[in-house]
């Protein structure tokens, strides 16, 4: 495949709907144009992703770039038997990893209870206490636990899937799991806001 810039994939026209390995196979028989609807399907996903792992909107912009640029140049590797979307996000998570290690290192955690008292729950809807909750679950957890969650919670992904995407094994994943919510529910705040479930789906 040829060199290929963001300007470049913007520009593309979007095909009609197809599944995800229909379009990599699409773009690997040299269809460039499908690539616009892989990126169409995925930006806001790994942009959500980015922006809880790297804060910064710009920086989380900058990864989400060079993350669809690499996929498309190693798009030839994907094996086709496993997951897509499991793909993306391994790839998105090791560009986030890489920025993220050229950053400052972030602030100690907020303190829960220090959040209750100048940001009462009734001031917060549901999409601003999810912020909050997020925010703060970054602070709180490991790289590996916060992941796993978000990945769980937010992309609905089974744990064989966390498991593609992470490059560790399904018991590790839920280790994970468990860790970070046991480590959740003992932020008062994160419990009011965010109800996790109690089992991990399979």
């Amino acid at each position: 495949m040829h060199n290929l810039t963001m300007s470049d994939i913007h520009h593309m026209s979007l095909p009609t709907e197809t599944t995800d390995e229909e379009l990599v196979r699409m773009v690997l028989a040299g269809c460039t144009n499908s690539y616009r609807s892989i990126i169409a399907r995925y930006e806001n996903k790994l942009m959500a992703f980015l922006l809880k792992r790297l804060n910064e909107r710009s920086d989380a912009q900058d990864v989400c770039q060079e993350t669809f640029i690499a996929i498309y140049r190693n798009l030839e590797s994907f094996d086709t038997e496993k997951s897509f979307s499991a793909w993306i996000y391994g790839i998105a998570r090791n560009k986030a990893n890489d920025h993220f290690r050229k950053l400052k290192p972030l602030p100690e955690p907020a303190n829960a209870s220090d959040i209750l008292s100048t940001t009462p729950r009734t001031d917060l809807d549901s999409n601003e206490q999810a912020e909050v909750f997020w925010d703060e679950a970054r602070r709180l957890l490991s790289d590996d636990q916060f992941t796993a969650l978000w990945l769980h919670y937010q992309q609905e992904m089974p744990v064989k899937m966390i498991s593609e995407t992470m490059k560790q094994s399904p018991s590790n994943v839920k280790i994970h799991l468990f860790r970070g919510r046991k480590a959740l529910a003992q932020s008062s705040l994160l419990a009011e806001q965010h109800e996790l479930a109690a089992t991990v789906n399979h």
